[in-house]
């Protein structure tokens, strides 16, 4: 059912970012948890955004940056971002921003459910993270269900999008 939110989220990210060279949404697809650690590659250093879903729907969303892509996004959105480096730790600006990345990708993901189940869908406070990507994704889905997972391409960098129910 996380297919059905996910073009919606992955479409409000890239419309946030509209204007990079190069801006590529992916289509929705399931994977179990160690597949998509090992497509992610275990050891990227990424910034999370996790949500706890519920309501007609319950389950996990996160939102998973590598580290260049967040301090990309933070200074594409945030215009008094200083120019710097795309590594390193982010400031607590930066992962305000990145919250509110998030905010607006699990409401659009949620709208899209809450239209055709027609029932509310109410996200947690979001919880940011960095670490890998390994420590993050394991930490954020428990669940042995599937995850759905949308990629978004943004020049040379990747958000990915994923989503799983609650066991």
């Amino acid at each position: 059912q996380w297919d059905r939110g996910a073009p919606d989220a992955a479409q409000a990210v890239a419309a946030l970012l509209a204007g990079h060279e190069r801006l590529v949404v992916g289509s929705p697809w399931y994977v179990a948890l160690e597949e998509l650690v090992r497509i992610v590659t275990p050891n990227l250093p990424v910034v999370t955004v996790r949500f706890d879903v519920n309501g007609a729907v319950e389950g996990s969303f996160v939102v998973m940056l590598d580290v260049p892509a967040a301090h990309t996004i933070h200074r594409r959105l945030s215009r008094r971002a200083p120019p710097g480096p795309s590594t390193g730790p982010l400031s607590p600006q930066a992962l305000a921003t990145l919250g509110e990345v998030g905010n607006i990708a699990v409401s659009a993901c949620l709208n899209s459910f809450a239209r055709v189940l027609g029932g509310a869908c109410i996200p947690s406070v979001p919880s940011l993270a960095e670490g890998t990507s390994a420590e993050l994704l394991r930490a954020a889905f428990r669940s042995p269900l599937p995850i759905c997972v949308t990629p978004v391409d943004i020049d040379d960098s990747r958000v990915w999008l994923c989503m799983n129910d609650r066991a």
